[in-house]
């Protein structure tokens, strides 16, 4: 949950973990819509959208409605890498 008022600041995502991931967010509840700036890009996400964001790059976010928003966040291993992550594994 994004309380409303609330803001994340500006930042990159660094590290071995997200350089190989794919990050996503499905849009739970954000009734005025949920504002995100990539690099040069701002987007307002919707109630019921899934949007894939490159972490890689500056991003913020914040939650100017009026009420508390609920996203969904996933990271996605891409196929090609998870033979090569998950063989470790064992």
């Amino acid at each position: 949950m994004f309380a409303t008022g609330n803001r994340v600041y500006p930042h990159i995502d660094n590290g071995e973990y997200y350089r190989v991931r794919d990050r996503y967010h499905f849009v739970l509840r954000s009734t005025s819509g949920s504002w995100m700036k990539t690099g040069d890009e701002e987007v307002r996400m919707k109630e019921g959208e899934l949007w894939w964001f490159d972490n890689n790059v500056m991003h913020e976010a914040s939650n100017d409605g009026d009420e508390d928003r609920i996203h969904m966040i996933f990271d996605m291993l891409p196929e090609a890498l998870a033979d090569q992550v998950f063989s470790h594994a064992s």
